[in-house]
């Protein structure tokens, strides 16, 4: 969606024009692809199938994409499979659950009081990632909280939401405009399959580096460079300049 020049400053307090963020979850506000990756192999061994060299790429190639579409297309195996390794997979991740990357809480919470309201949109499930947030203490920095079923609350349309569908950003972003009048969007994620995402829905996006996607990787789909950051940490910046 495009901008507006609305940014202006009070009391030196940065203030822009009504805006809602919508965040990734893994790679953009939690610094788990490392560890993602790490136990997702080792989940794949227990579970009988030995990565080469080759097959990692592919699967890690993929990555950023829902984990079971990335498991079943990246190596090929049965769709029940990935779903039991899935499951494994979020298990371990809410026995042991990445931190925050430096700085992205705080920034979130930035953006909901400076600029207007915050979700947050994962392809993790809904009940999964709820629980995740209130173990980090974090469940109250967002507006609204979405992952594979939707929000806990009900406030949105049952439906199935993956990120593939246009739809599932449309929705959230007609509850954020609606409930709190927010005038415009951008999603930040940190995978050219968020880039994607974004565009399908004609929606602005941000790039953050954090995933371990690389700076080209983004300049190749077109992001501009000024929408491509190390981190959520450089969005006050951003949006100072840009909104």
């Amino acid at each position: 969606m495009p901008y507006g020049k609305g940014s202006f400053f009070t009391n030196k307090r940065e203030v822009c024009v009504k805006t809602g963020f919508i965040f990734d979850l893994d790679g953009t506000l939690l610094d788990s692809p490392s560890i993602g990756k790490y136990r997702v192999t080792i989940l794949l061994a227990v579970n009988g199938v030995f990565l080469t060299e080759q097959a990692k790429r592919k699967l890690f190639s993929q990555w950023g994409k829902p984990a079971i579409p990335m498991l079943t297309e990246s190596l090929g195996i049965p769709h029940e499979m990935a779903l039991a390794i899935n499951k494994q997979w979020e298990i371990w991740d809410g026995i042991d659950p990445a931190s925050f990357i430096k700085g992205a809480r705080e920034i979130v919470e930035w953006c909901r009081d400076t600029c207007g309201e915050v979700a947050l949109y994962t392809s993790r499930h809904t009940e999964n990632v709820d629980q995740l947030l209130r173990q980090l203490k974090a469940r109250d920095a967002f507006s609204l909280v979405v992952g594979r079923e939707g929000d806990a609350e009900g406030r949105l349309p049952r439906n199935r939401y993956e990120k593939e569908n246009p739809a599932s950003f449309l929705a959230i972003e007609a509850y954020l405009s609606h409930r709190y009048r927010i005038e415009q969007v951008v999603y930040v994620g940190d995978t050219i399959f968020d880039v994607g995402y974004a565009r399908a829905a004609d929606m602005e996006s941000i790039a953050v580096l954090s995933g371990g996607t690389p700076f080209e990787e983004f300049q190749n789909l077109g992001v501009e460079i000024k929408n491509i950051l190390a981190s959520v940490k450089e969005i006050r910046g951003w949006v100072v300049a840009n909104l």
